[in-house]
């Protein structure tokens, strides 16, 4: 069996966890994220935590555990990472900075978290230059085109094999509604240039700016039957994908490209015409 421990904080109070990270001295500091740090923690909230460390003894980035009873996430980043933040002048360069998505929540986090702890001011300055730089990429030509690629498979493959009367094929057809489902949820907000943010954050913006699209989404989690799960999630798809392209009829051919290819839009017709050379006249 993996190791596993029950951790003091189990049994120590937020304030009494924050403030014993700071008197150890590579913790430079701590942020509390989410409602966490808006003070709005309700019965059903965790506790988020981002504390930055001056050295890592060893590769951390997310300590599952308890605090006071309730549920927390620690994440752990280098005051070197942030150094680097603060020191960009264009928006993200990479280098040792996390991934692209995982770069929108950590920035999210450090823009609108709660400072705890800041033994060096170094929060507060990261905090200062992201609430003042355009930081946020909108997904570009490649990702879009790629998103759309994708969906219009998921719709077309899922609706396929729901033909079959086989039970492993209707099985598979509830999996592949499992996961396509969410990315959909999720890449109605790529598609529209907004950072995702997590779902119940996405769920507000919706309640605001597409009431019609939350309620038809929830109508799909609440279908008690596979068939009506179906109709809607078909319905869903043209809806998400509206501001990049119509979904595919099911004659259509379309053509996806490597993921490091450079991609640009003459790609895709010269594609289609390759596919087409294949088979002659």
């Amino acid at each position: 069996m993996l190791p596993t421990i029950i951790s003091q904080s189990n049994n120590l109070s937020l304030d009494n966890v924050i403030a014993r990270l700071q008197q150890h001295d590579a913790v430079d500091g701590v942020l509390l994220m989410g409602s966490t740090g808006q003070h709005t923690i309700s019965p059903a909230s965790d506790y988020d935590l981002v504390v930055v460390l001056s050295s890592l003894p060893e590769p951390i980035a997310l300590l599952h555990t308890v605090i006071d009873q309730r549920l927390a996430e620690v994440y752990f980043f280098s005051t070197d990472m942030l150094d680097q933040i603060a020191d960009e002048q264009n928006g993200p360069q990479g280098g040792a900075l996390p991934s692209a998505g995982d770069r929108v929540a950590l920035y999210t986090w450090l823009q609108t978290g709660r400072i705890a702890f800041d033994r060096n001011s170094r929060l507060a300055r990261v905090q200062q230059h992201l609430r003042t730089t355009e930081w946020f990429s909108p997904a570009g030509a490649a990702q879009r085109y790629a998103i759309w690629f994708g969906h219009n498979y998921n719709l077309q493959h899922t609706k396929w094999i729901a033909r079959s009367d086989d039970p492993l094929y209707q099985r598979e057809v509830d999996i592949r509604l499992m996961f396509t489902v969410f990315f959909l949820f999720c890449d109605y907000f790529h598609l529209r240039g907004l950072p995702w943010q997590g779902s119940k954050a996405a769920m507000r913006w919706l309640e605001q700016h597409d009431p019609a699209y939350l309620t038809l989404f929830h109508s799909l989690l609440d279908a008690s039957n596979r068939a009506d799960k179906l109709i809607i999630y078909e319905q869903l798809v043209p809806l998400t994908l509206a501001p990049i392209g119509q979904v595919w009829t099911h004659e259509q051919s379309a053509v996806n490209f490597m993921p490091d290819s450079a991609f640009e839009p003459g790609m895709i017709e010269r594609g289609l015409d390759f596919w087409e050379s294949l088979l002659g006249e």
